[in-house]
């Protein structure tokens, strides 16, 4: 199980997701970056963020013991803050949280767990 990072207006950095200085700067990376029993905290953005329609998959599946989660961020991992989306997300996953996120949709249903 790891930590990892993502912030696109990182302007610099080895872009490996290991720390905060050295965050994906892509968020569709940084999803297929992780795996079952990750957390990925994703740093709010300058304006609301768009990649386009995000999906995340069974090869992301937590278990009961180890949720893999996802979740945004201000200034500190863990404040609250909402990263804020402009597109839908398609979550085909087990054992898995998306927290702090503002999912602005056009349509579409919305399944599973967001805290």
């Amino acid at each position: 199980m790891a930590t990892k990072f993502c912030n696109p207006d990182l302007g610099s950095g080895d872009d490996d997701g290991s720390s905060e200085a050295n965050a994906f700067q892509d968020l569709s990376a940084a999803i297929a970056a992780i795996s079952g029993g990750d957390l990925l905290y994703v740093k709010k953005t300058s304006s609301r963020h768009d990649d386009g329609a995000l999906s995340m998959a069974s090869g992301i599946n937590g278990s009961a013991t180890a949720l893999t989660i996802v979740e945004g961020y201000g200034t500190t991992p863990g404040d609250n803050v909402q990263f804020q989306y402009a597109e839908k997300i398609d979550i085909d996953a087990k054992n898995f949280v998306l927290r702090n996120f503002d999912i602005e949709m056009s349509s579409g249903d919305v399944e599973g767990v967001f805290l």
